[in-house]
C-alpha cells in the first residue's frame, strides 16, 4: 500500500474521478470546485469514530462544538446546518433543522466501508439547494466487484484518567456472485466511554455513545452500461451523559438520547454512446426519543421522514460539451407535539436544474448551470452558477 500522503496526491493530480462538483464522472483536477479527497485507506490507518475525526485535518474544515458536548462540521467558517452530508449523492436527513444539538448524521457510515470522502468547500445550491450554501461532504460506499472480500476492523482506545474509553469493530462482506450481480454488506458496533467534566466531577465533559449500524447493497448489470441497485441501511445510536438543571431546584441527572435512522433505496443508471440517464428514489426515517431521570420531564419524541425522487438526463451535445437536465421531488413529514396542535407537518420541495459543460479549448473548461426550487411557502427561487477551470501550463 502506498503512504497515505502520496495516495492524496495520486487523487489530486491523477486521472481519478470524483462526482460531487458536477453529479457526473470527472477527473479531480479539472472539475469545477474547490475539492478534497480523503481515501478510505487513509481513513483505515487510523483510529475513526466517525465523520468528524474523518475531516478534522482538511483545509478549510473545522470541528466545533455545537452544544451537549456534541461537535458539527464547519466549511470555511460557515454554521454545520449550510453543510450538506450525502451517501453515495443521497440526502441524509436533516436532523438540524428540526432539533438542536444533534450531530446524528456524522456516524452513518463506518471507515471500513468507505471508499472515500469528496468534500467541497463553496457553494453548490446550483445543484443541492439551500442546504449547500457553505459546502458539500459525499460519502462514497465501497463496491468490491473485482473479487469477493471479506475483512474486518477492530480498533480500542484507552484515555488517561477516568472514562473516554473507546471500542469500535466492524466487518465487511461482498463482491460479486455472478457476472452481473453483487452484493455487498456491513455492519459496526461502536462505544466511547463518557467523560467527566474538570470543574464539576458529577457533569460530563464527554458523552457517552454505543452505536450499532448496518447495511446490505445489491447490484445487478443485466447488459453492459445498464445498472441496477438497491440498498437498506440502518443505525441505533443511543447517548448518555451527567448533567444538572439551569434552574433552582439543582438537580442532577442522566440525559439519553435513542435515535434510530434508516434509509430504503433503488437506483438505475443507463450508459449509451449519446449520453446517460440516472434515476433513483429512497426513503430516509429518523426517530428520536429523549429520557431523563431524577423526575426531569424529557423532550417530546420527533420522527422525522424524507421520501425523495430524482433523475437526470446527460446528452453529449457535440465533441467536449456536456448538457445535464435534472429534477428533484421531496416530501418531507415531521412528528413533534411541539410543531403545532396537531402535532405533525408535511412540505414539498420541487426542483429543476440544468447544467452545461463545455471544454472550449486545449486548458480552458467553463460550467454553466441554475437550479430552481419550489417551496410552498417562499415560491421558486433561482440558484445560478458560472465556473471557469484555466490549465495556462501543466501543473498549474
Amino acid at each position: 500500500n502506498a503512504p497515505a500522503d502520496t495516495e492524496t496526491e495520486r487523487l489530486r493530480s491523477g486521472p481519478e474521478v470524483v462526482v460531487t462538483a458536477v453529479r457526473t464522472e470527472q477527473p479531480i483536477a479539472d472539475a469545477p470546485a474547490t475539492m478534497s479527497v480523503v481515501t478510505g485507506t487513509e481513513l483505515r490507518r487510523r483510529p475513526v469514530q466517525d465523520l468528524a475525526e474523518a475531516l478534522e485535518n482538511e483545509p478549510g474544515v473545522s470541528i466545533n462544538g455545537i452544544g451537549m458536548t456534541r461537535r458539527g462540521v464547519s466549511i470555511r467558517g460557515m454554521s454545520n446546518e449550510h453543510v450538506l452530508t450525502l451517501v453515495d449523492g443521497r440526502r441524509i436527513n436533516d436532523a438540524a433543522a428540526n432539533m438542536a444539538h444533534v450531530d446524528f448524521d456524522l456516524g452513518w457510515v463506518p471507515s471500513i466501508a468507505i471508499d472515500r470522502i469528496e468534500v467541497v468547500r463553496g457553494p453548490l445550491s446550483a445543484l443541492y439547494g439551500s442546504e449547500a450554501l457553505a459546502g458539500v461532504i459525499n460519502v462514497i460506499t465501497r463496491r468490491p466487484s473485482e473479487r469477493f472480500e471479506v475483512s474486518a476492523l477492530g480498533l480500542a482506545g484507552f484515555r488517561d484518567g477516568q472514562g473516554g474509553d473507546s471500542a469500535q469493530v466492524a466487518a465487511l462482506v461482498g463482491g460479486p456472485l455472478t457476472e452481473d450481480f453483487g452484493v455487498v454488506a456491513w455492519g459496526e458496533y461502536r462505544y466511547r466511554d463518557r467523560t467527566q467534566s474538570l470543574t464539576d466531577a458529577r457533569q460530563s465533559e464527554l458523552e457517552q455513545r454505543r452505536a450499532l449500524s448496518g447495511s446490505i447493497i445489491a447490484w445487478w448489470e443485466p447488459i453492459a452500461g445498464q445498472r441496477f441497485e438497491i440498498g437498506q441501511a440502518v443505525i441505533d445510536d443511543d447517548r448518555a451523559r451527567d448533567t444538572v438543571t439551569t434552574s433552582a431546584p439543582v438537580t442532577y441527572y442522566e440525559y439519553q438520547d435513542h435515535v434510530t435512522r434508516a434509509q430504503t433505496y433503488g437506483s438505475y443508471t443507463g450508459t449509451w454512446r449519446w449520453g446517460e440517464v440516472r434515476a433513483r428514489a429512497y426513503r430516509s426515517v429518523l426517530e428520536r426519543i429523549n429520557e431523563r431521570d431524577r423526575n426531569q420531564v424529557p423532550t417530546q419524541p420527533t420522527k422525522v421522514t424524507n421520501s425523495v425522487a430524482d433523475a437526470s438526463v446527460l446528452i453529449n451535445l457535440f465533441t467536449g460539451n456536456r448538457l445535464t437536465l435534472g429534477g428533484e421531488h421531496r416530501h418531507e413529514t415531521l412528528r413533534d407535539a411541539t410543531v403545532n396542535a396537531t402535532g405533525f407537518e408535511s412540505v414539498d420541495h420541487d426542483a429543476l436544474f440544468v447544467q452545461n459543460e463545455w471544454d472550449i479549448a486545449g486548458g480552458v473548461a467553463l460550467t454553466t448551470g441554475a437550479r430552481f426550487d419550489h417551496h410552498p411557502d417562499y415560491g421558486w427561487r433561482v440558484s445560478p452558477r458560472a465556473y471557469l477551470v484555466v490549465t495556462p501550463v501543466e501543473g498549474l
